[in-house]
């Protein structure tokens, strides 16, 4: 038995999540598996002892677990950057209606423009941005934020489903996603509908594709979506 003990003490003495492991599978296998082992009368002898052995190695294994993953978590936090978004011109941010090439479904495309900045010596790279529930139908182009001094940045994001009203304003927040897979939430920022003049839209959308991008069915003027950038009823983007 002193050689447990020994091995506990000097294990104890090392810090070595590994000695700990050891000593627990080594205590189990000795208290589950005696006979096959052929160490039954010792284990009998010195039960006490492995049994004070497995608790203490476990409880040393289980706190080295614990404490991996509070320290993995903030490492996760810090990486966390306080980034700063300041929506650029509200004349500049707008919405409109195109089709998803994927399944051809509505899809909403929303411009504005942004001025992003931080205080930390890092560069945060802006992988993914979308409208707040919605999900994003094309990446759109990083954004890389320097620090304290970095430049206007033109936003150009596809998202689906389409959550404009026709002929209404949006209001709603963007959600930018980094490297670190951390979320950025904007303010709230106003999206005017980008409607198409009507002159162009007889002598140009309709008399170049009379038919509806979504249905196949020809398409009137009256009911021609306003927002499209093709031709398409008002009541196939919104039914």
């Amino acid at each position: 038995m002193a050689g447990v003990l020994e091995t506990l003490v000097e294990g104890l003495a090392k810090y070595s999540w590994r000695t700990f492991f050891g000593i627990f599978i080594a205590s189990s296998a000795m208290l589950l598996f005696p006979d096959r082992l052929g160490a039954k009368d010792w284990v009998n002898a010195n039960k006490v002892y492995l049994v004070i052995a497995l608790l203490v190695s476990g409880a040393i294994l289980l706190t080295h677990v614990v404490t991996l993953v509070h320290a993995r978590i903030t490492e996760h936090r810090d990486r966390r950057v306080d980034l700063r978004m300041v929506p650029g011109d509200p004349l500049h941010a707008n919405w409109s209606i195109s089709q998803s090439p994927s399944d051809k479904k509505p899809m909403m495309i929303l411009l504005c423009s942004m001025n992003f900045a931080h205080s930390e010596n890092i560069s945060i790279i802006l992988k993914r941005g979308y409208l707040s529930g919605t999900r994003e139908v094309f990446a759109m182009n990083p954004i890389v934020v320097e620090g304290t001094q970095n430049g206007h940045e033109s936003i150009c994001i596809s998202v689906t489903p389409v959550k404009a009203k026709p002929g209404n304003k949006l209001k709603a927040r963007l959600v930018f996603v980094d490297q670190f897979n951390n979320k950025h939430k904007s303010e709230k920022i106003t999206f005017k509908p980008n409607t198409i003049p009507d002159d162009f839209i007889k002598t140009k959308i309709l008399t170049a594709f009379p038919n509806c991008a979504f249905c196949g069915q020809p398409v009137t003027f009256e009911d021609q979506a306003k927002e499209a950038q093709m031709t398409a009823h008002t009541v196939c983007i919104w039914h």
